[in-house]
């Protein structure tokens, strides 16, 4: 895929991911505290490029295309509550910040980092 050789040797995709988020503030409207951890995610059932990881409170998403990479992490229970998300126009991304910057509108979080490590 896009990023063989470039992130991982080529033909050998990784099963798995590591994503730490650090330094997001919750905004008021959030049911839970920022998710500033470490979350391990598992590679998308045919996405080789797309990982996800959910549990009662997360959900984190970390996807590769030709062009773009996103990484993303939101409420559970509220679909469209973004604690973060950024989608830079490049791929093969490891780093990124946080596009939203103050709290407005629906989002959950603002501020902060998202940094990802291939395993």
């Amino acid at each position: 895929m896009w990023c063989d050789g470039v992130l991982w040797p080529a033909g050998s995709t990784p099963k798995l991911v590591e994503v730490t988020f650090e330094d997001i503030e919750a905004c008021v409207i959030a049911n839970f505290p920022a998710p500033n951890y470490t979350f391990i995610l598992a590679q998308r059932e045919g996405v080789p490029c797309g990982y996800d990881y959910e549990d009662a409170k997360y959900k984190v998403n970390y996807t590769m295309s030709e062009h773009w990479t996103q990484l993303s992490c939101w409420e559970n229970v509220a679909p469209n509550r973004f604690f973060f998300r950024e989608t830079p126009d490049a791929a093969c991304e490891l780093e990124f910040d946080n596009e939203f910057l103050t709290c407005t509108g629906a989002n959950a979080g603002k501020l902060g980092t998202g940094t990802v490590l291939i395993l």
